[in-house]
């Protein structure tokens, strides 16, 4: 489901980009809905993205049982999800209505490169595995 950048100006590494840039990440990145009681993030998951919440409501279980919920209204939901890799908790949606926005890993270092002034491109960046450049396409 395509993203509209106004969903992203809502989360913190974003409110900074100019429209622009905000129309290129949202192109790139994607939307995705979530029925009460689906698993969004699991425990041990070793993957390449982040999530964003942009409505409803999730719980976050940590291996040692401790659960809070997050509501897409709350502060804590204008950062990603539970971003250590590989995962630590597992999230699950707790409304009928869970909506995440999935942005690939290598995009939002580009985008929250602390070097960045001047703007950024979201079009190339450098290959760590293999000192090439390399195109971002949305998965």
């Amino acid at each position: 489901m395509p993203v509209k950048a106004k969903i992203l100006l809502s989360k913190q590494p974003f409110a900074h980009l100019d429209s622009n840039t905000l129309e290129k990440l949202a192109n790139i990145s994607r939307l995705k809905s979530y029925k009460r009681g689906d698993v969004i993030l699991a425990a041990g998951q070793d993957d390449h993205k982040s999530a964003f919440l942009v409505y409803g409501k999730i719980k976050i279980r940590s291996a040692d049982g401790r659960e809070r919920t997050i509501r897409h209204d709350q502060d804590e939901a204008k950062l990603a999800l539970c971003n250590v890799k590989p995962r630590q908790q597992t999230v699950t949606a707790e409304s009928h209505d869970t909506c995440i926005v999935w942005i690939k890993d290598r995009i939002l270092e580009v985008v929250c490169s602390e070097n960045q002034t001047d703007g950024i491109s979201l079009e190339i960046v450098p290959d760590r595995r293999s000192n090439s450049r390399q195109e971002l396409q949305p998965d």
